[in-house]
């Protein structure tokens, strides 16, 4: 049985009284499905995390598993940064290059915090909902999950510390697509080239749709040992669900 392992700071301000800024999301806003245990996928999500995301690349064991390369650790690296520091001086660039005025910066600040808050809101809940552990606690003590196909290696770390709270969903998954969900919105179209920094490594990045940002981000943090797949890939699904219904209720069009 997978125990929960600490304890929530959410406690400490009593996690569950933070309403969403929208005031009420849509129905089942939580990934249904919960993390992957013994489903299908969850030995390739596995198999790929061990190789790719440790702090010192395994070489592939499997046709499932291949090893991380140099440009795909400064991709993960590059989303160590917190990501709401990435996404405000991003999101300030954008309204420059795009020419906004203060009112439609605003608004556009505005649609992107809210989707991205309430996204996270939802993501925090359901993470302290399934208590599900990280990759570092699973792969150590595979042969204490219950799945006999799994394997222990007491020896594997992620790229960077893990943070302290669970792994699923993730939570830069949910809120990254709850931004781009509002930017996609506010601008009428995913097709609007703008680019993020990373004070982490000193590098940016281009993009030339907001949605590159949701693959990269899913990639990224399977790369650096944070999360498996399936949770960034759930953490997306919440933050497009919420990100969309946030820009459709709340901010409806002007004029």
């Amino acid at each position: 049985m997978l125990e929960q392992l600490g304890r929530p700071f959410e406690q400490a301000g009593g996690r569950g009284e933070v309403p969403a800024y929208e005031g009420a999301l849509p129905g089942g806003a939580e990934p249904l499905a919960g993390p992957r245990r013994e489903r299908p996928g969850v030995l390739v999500d596995r198999a790929e995390l061990r190789a790719a995301g440790g702090r010192s690349p395994a070489t592939a064991s499997t046709v499932n598993s291949r090893p991380r390369t140099a440009e795909q650790t400064t991709e993960a690296l590059f989303w160590t940064d917190h990501d709401l520091r990435q996404w405000n001086d991003g999101m300030l660039r954008l309204a420059a290059d795009r020419g906004l005025d203060l009112v439609q910066t605003a608004r556009m600040l505005a649609m992107a915090h809210v989707a991205g808050g309430d996204a996270m809101i939802s993501c925090i809940d359901a993470k302290y909902t399934y208590w599900f552990w990280r990759p570092y606690q699973a792969i150590p003590r595979a042969d204490t999950d219950g799945n006999l196909v799994t394997e222990p290696d007491s020896t594997w770390r992620p790229l960077r510390p893990t943070p302290n709270f669970p792994e699923y969903p993730s939570a830069h998954a949910c809120h990254s697509t709850g931004v781009t969900e509002a930017l996609a919105a506010f601008f009428g179209t995913d097709n609007v080239p703008f680019s993020l920094d990373s004070r982490i490594i000193g590098t940016s990045r281009e993009y030339q749709r907001f949605h590159e940002v949701v693959k990269e981000v899913n990639q990224a943090h399977v790369l650096a040992g944070f999360h498996f797949l399936n949770s960034d890939q759930e953490g997306s699904n919440l933050g497009r669900k919420v990100g969309g219904y946030v820009a459709k209720q709340l901010f409806q069009p002007l004029g």
